[in-house]
Parts: structure tokens; C-alpha cells; sequence
């Protein structure tokens, strides 16, 4: 993971997936946090000074509401991720550093896929076999529901296919998922 600054020249942490850079949105709200924790008692105490009440009957009636209304969702997300265990918070100096775990990497992936638009405009396909054992029945099913999840269309059997470039992800997600010997990915035309 490495500190990288966005346009607005915030502190992004980013993440590499078989060499393409992943901005996580868990890391990008937590570094948002972090910019805000520094003077969160200030705010806190000014926000009930200037209401004169707490937060949430806050949240609409001044712009200062609003703001602490949006971290205390951010915070709440990020505290979701770590119960999850999608995320890890560590800290390094005066820094919080929050990393994606196992989980939080294939879940990310796993997104990334369902969301990407990356059509082929010809007449290629992205199709995926796989052969699990009977003994690993539950990881078909998971897999499955997955594949149907991300816009894969049953070709026959165990054949799964899609009109999107997902080979490298779907590789890498196999990897992950320790399932590569039992699953083939290819790109084919027609």
C-alpha cells in the first residue's frame, strides 16, 4: 500500500492488483477520516455549543451538522469493515493506516468485476469452466451465485460466459480464492 495524493490533494492509500492501481473506497473514507479526526473534540463540542443539541438533530440545520452528520456515517462504515474483518486499522506514528485484508481484497475484486464495463465490441467472449469436487460442493454454489451475480450467462454444464474483458480479474480472483486448479478461463470468439 502506498500514500498517494488525489486532485484535490488528499492522501489516498492505494492498492495494486495484477498491476492496476485500486483505489478502495474503505481506504478513501478512511483517509477522509483521518484528515477530520485531528480536531474531532473541537468540532464535536462547537457543533453541540452552536445546536445545542446532539448530532443527528443537528445534521440538517447547519452546514457544521451536515459535515459531522457525513463523518459519523463514514466512521460507522469504516467500523462496519472492521467488524467484517474487511479491513485492518494500524497504527504507524501519528498515522492511522488502513489496510485491506484477505477478504477485504477478494470482495474488492469481486466488485470490481461486477462493475466493470470493459465490453468487447467484437464478437469475443470472456468464458469460464470449472470442475470443483463433489467435496468442495458449498465453493461451486458460492461461485456460481458469483459468476450469475457479476452478468455471466449459463452456456451448458459448468460453462459460464460474459461479453466483458474479465480474464486477468477472473485469474486473479481465482488465485485468490485458491480455486485456480479447478477453474479455466478464456476468451474466445464467437
Amino acid at each position: 500500500m502506498k500514500i498517494k495524493k488525489d486532485k484535490h490533494n488528499r492522501a489516498v492509500t492505494v492498492g495494486v492488483v495484477m498491476g492496476k492501481t485500486i483505489l478502495s473506497v474503505a481506504e478513501t473514507i478512511m483517509v477522509e477520516l483521518l484528515e477530520e479526526v485531528k480536531d474531532m473534540e473541537y468540532m464535536r463540542t462547537h457543533c453541540l455549543a452552536v445546536v445545542g443539541r446532539d448530532v443527528r438533530s443537528a445534521r440538517y440545520e447547519s452546514e457544521e451538522g451536515r459535515r459531522l452528520y457525513e463523518l459519523k456515517m463514514k466512521r460507522m462504515a469504516i467500523e462496519s469493515l472492521r467488524r467484517r474483518k474487511f479491513i485492518k486499522l494500524r497504527k504507524e506514528g501519528d498515522r492511522i493506516v488502513c489496510e485491506l485484508t484477505g477478504n477485504g481484497k477478494i470482495k474488492a475484486l469481486q466488485a470490481s468485476i461486477r462493475s466493470s464495463v470493459a465490453y468487447f465490441y467484437d464478437n469475443r467472449r470472456c468464458l469460464i469452466s470449472f470442475d470443483f469436487p463433489e467435496a468442495a460442493r458449498d465453493a461451486r454454489n458460492v461461485f456460481r451465485r458469483f459468476l450469475k451475480s457479476a452478468g455471466f450467462e449459463f452456456v451448458q454444464g459448468s460453462v459460464w460466459s460474459v461479453k466483458k474483458d474479465l480474464a486477468i480479474q477472473l485469474n486473479e480472483l481465482s488465485i485468490m480464492l485458491k480455486i485456480q486448479r479447478w477453474v479455466k478461463i478464456f476468451t474466445v470468439i464467437g
